[in-house]
């Protein structure tokens, strides 16, 4: 396995801006996907999405966009994210500027599908080197109602 890249889970993991020939170690790795969470020019000399995904489809590597900017992660990127992950059936490579981005994103998947509870989707993450314990609430948020924990008040 290349170094560069993380395994948040069997079959997906993350890393930092992807070069071309880091679609080859991807390949090697047997990743069929590949999500850029980045948007393009975000930073000076970063390759272009299109470039990348030139580069993947040479391979046989199906390549996708859900850029994530500073304004942070919507719903949209949640449903968008979902729909290209959920019963994936191959490996998923997930990258942004430091990984921690698409590891976020992949949280608030998570979360929003179920049925992996907050803490075993921060417990992932943690194990993999990222601190996502501040988003939890964030988290909470988007566990859809009818998985909900009903909370009630202790009787005095």
């Amino acid at each position: 396995m290349s170094d560069k890249f993380t395994e948040l889970a069997k079959d997906f993991y993350v890393t930092s801006q992807i070069l071309p020939e880091d679609i080859e170690a991807a390949h090697a790795l047997g990743i069929t996907l590949i999500i850029s969470n980045r948007p393009d020019n975000e930073e000076e000399g970063q390759p272009a999405n299109s470039e990348l995904e030139e580069k993947a489809s040479e391979l046989g590597i199906k390549f996708a966009t859900i850029p994530v900017d500073r304004k942070g992660i919507t719903l949209d990127h949640i449903d968008e994210f979902r729909n290209l992950t959920d019963d994936y059936e191959g490996s998923i490579l997930a990258f942004c500027r430091s990984g921690t981005r698409s590891t976020t994103l992949r949280a608030y998947a998570l979360a929003n599908k179920g049925p992996d509870t907050v803490s075993e989707i921060l417990v992932e993450a943690a194990d993999a080197g990222y601190n996502l314990y501040p988003i939890a609430p964030g988290l909470e948020a988007v566990i859809p109602e009818r998985r909900r924990v009903k909370r009630t008040k202790p009787k005095k």
